[in-house]
């Protein structure tokens, strides 16, 4: 049975290990990444469904959502995508100041198809 979908903003009880890795995520520089501003919502939404199979396939388990301040609408698309896709088990927006309204952090599920060093 699937576990119940956590977001930041509709639900506190992100887990123990989902906390650690989007702080992990926040503060580290390794961390994938996609940088969606320029696009249109419907563009952001195809780009960052793209990214999340793509780190996905990878074993990838957190990313960094780079949508800028902007008007919100972008911000918005972002987190409607996050909220719905099923390969994310939680995110959450930045939490550092110069972050924050610009960059959301996700976790995804664990790839039981990857395998370590398989590429």
């Amino acid at each position: 049975m699937r576990k119940e979908r956590k977001t930041a903003l509709s639900s506190p009880e992100i887990s123990a290990e989902e906390s650690a890795l989007l702080l992990a995520a926040e503060i580290g520089r390794n961390v994938p990444q996609i940088d969606l501003h320029g696009a249109t919502a419907e563009e952001a939404r195809t780009a960052l469904d793209s990214f999340l199979y793509a780190e996905f396939r990878k074993g990838t388990r957190a990313v960094k959502i780079i949508h800028g301040k902007g008007t919100g609408v972008l911000g918005e698309a972002v987190r409607e995508e996050l909220a719905r896709h099923n390969l994310v088990e939680a995110w959450r927006p930045a939490e550092r100041s110069e972050e924050m309204n610009a960059v959301a952090y996700a976790v995804l599920y664990e790839s039981v198809f990857y395998e370590r060093g398989a590429e």
